[in-house]
């Protein structure tokens, strides 16, 4: 099956400051390992949190929603997800200095 490319737009909702608290760096655990599977090709919060943007790539809408999931502060989420066709983003300019 052929790998797949997703937007996922995540509205978040009210948050208990203690849930949210307890539960964050699980969340950022499984996101930056994700990233680093190379599963999440990004992930943006707006400046006021109520949104997150999600570049996800999987085989399948059922992997989609169970990598979506499986973060701990997704229960406080309403997410939509499109698949897109192709993603261009301006490549990673590195300056070395033999200085």
């Amino acid at each position: 099956m052929a790998t797949k490319l997703y937007m996922v737009e995540l509205i978040v909702h009210h948050i208990p400051y203690d849930e949210f608290i307890t539960q964050l760096p699980e969340h950022r655990k499984i996101v930056h390992e994700l990233i680093y599977k190379d599963i999440f090709l990004s992930y943006t919060v707006a400046q006021d949190r109520s949104k997150v943007w999600i570049m996800v790539k999987s085989e399948s809408e059922s992997e989609l929603i169970h990598y979506i999931e499986k973060l701990p502060l997704t229960k406080y989420m309403d997410y939509e997800y499109t698949e897109l066709m192709f993603m261009e983003w301006a490549p990673v300019k590195l300056n070395f200095s033999l200085n």
